[in-house]
C-alpha cells in the first residue's frame, strides 16, 4: 500500500498485528528492495519509506540532516518503535537515532558507517566518477550501469530476485545527487559522539566479506552506540540483509521481540 507522509517523503505500507518498523534502503535504491524480508515477517507492521531523492520521494533537498529530521517526526507521528537500516540507509537511521535517542526500542543496521567517516578508496573513486560522468551530460542509465557494477553488490548478483529487485529500482534513480555539493550534503550528519546519547539496543550486521573499510566502519558503529553490539554475517558482502532474507528475517524478529543484539546470532548459510 503506498502512502504520503508529507514533507515530499513517500512510503509503502505493509500492514501487519505486531510492532511497527521503520525500513531505510541503501543508496540508488527504494523500498521495493525489502520486498523478500516483508514476506518472511508477516507479523510485523513494515513502514517502508524512499529516502529523499529515490522512489516516489522528493528529489530535493537529499539532505541527510534535514530528511532525518522528517524521519525522526514520522516516527513519532506514526508511533513506530523499530527502525532497520542498510548501507546508506544505516547512516540515515544513526542519525534518526541522534535526533531521537531515546524514541526507539530496536535497531538493526546493515554495513552502516559513522556519518562524514572516509569511503573504501575504491567506492570513493566509483562516487568520482559518478559526479564527473553526469556532469558530462551523460543519462541516468549509464551511471546506473556504473554504479550496479560497484564492488558493494558482489555477493547479491547470484540472489534472483533480491538481485532483480535491486537493479530495477537503481535503474529508475534519477541520480540527481550525484554532483560535489549533493553527495556532502548526503554526507554531513551528527558529530559521531552525539551517538554515545542513544540508548536503542542496536544489531550492527557486518558482512563477513565487505570491503575492509566497511567492516571497521560498522564496529565503529557499534562502539559508538551505548545498546550496540556487531553481528557477524558469516558468508555475506555488503547487502547482508538482502543476500541473506531468511537469516536477516530471523534476526529482526528477534531484536525486535527484545531479544539482546549481542546475543543474536547470524545463522550459517545452508550448504547446497
Amino acid at each position: 500500500m503506498r502512502a504520503e507522509l508529507g514533507g515530499g517523503l513517500a512510503a509503502t505500507l505493509r500492514p501487519g498485528p505486531g510492532a511497527k518498523v521503520l525500513w531505510l534502503h541503501g543508496y540508488a535504491m527504494d523500498t521495493r528492495v525489502w520486498a523478500p524480508l516483508w514476506q518472511r515477517l508477516p507479523d510485523l507492521y513494515h513502514v517502508g519509506v524512499d529516502l529523499p531523492g529515490h522512489g516516489r520521494s522528493a528529489r530535493l533537498p537529499a539532505d541527510l540532516h534535514a530528511g532525518a529530521e522528517r524521519l525522526a517526526e514520522v516516527a513519532s507521528r506514526f508511533a513506530i518503535d523499530h527502525v532497520v537500516g542498510l548501507s546508506y540507509g544505516g547512516v540515515v537511521a544513526l542519525e534518526v537515532l541522534a535526533l531521537a535517542p531515546d524514541h526507539f526500542r530496536s535497531a538493526v543496521l546493515g554495513a552502516p558507517s559513522l556519518p562524514g567517516t572516509p569511503h573504501d578508496a575504491v567506492m570513493e573513486r566509483i562516487y568520482q566518477q559518478l559526479i564527473a560522468v553526469r556532469a558530462g551530460g551523460a543519462p541516468p542509465a549509464e551511471l546506473a550501469a556504473r554504479w550496479q557494477a560497484a564492488p558493494v553488490f558482489v555477493h547479491l548478483r547470484d540472489r534472483g530476485e533480491a538481485w532483480d529487485l535491486v537493479l530495477a529500482a537503481i535503474a529508475e534513480h534519477p541520480f540527481a545527487e550525484a554532483t560535489p555539493d549533493g553527495m556532502r550534503a548526503m554526507a554531513q550528519g551528527a558529530p559521531a559522539g552525539r551517538f554515545a546519547a542513544v540508548t536503542t539496543p542496536a544489531a550492527v550486521v557486518v558482512g563477513e566479506h565487505d570491503l575492509p573499510a566497511t567492516r571497521r566502519a560498522g564496529e565503529a558503529v557499534a562502539a559508538q552506540l551505548a545498546g550496540g553490539a556487531v553481528v557477524h554475517a558469516a558468508g555475506c558482502g555488503h547487502l547482508a540483509l538482502l543476500e541473506r532474507p531468511d537469516a536477516a528475517a530471523g534476526l529482526v524478529a528477534a531484536v525486535v521481540g527484545g531479544a539482546p543484539p549481542a546475543i543474536t546470532p547470524w545463522p550459517s548459510e545452508p550448504a547446497g
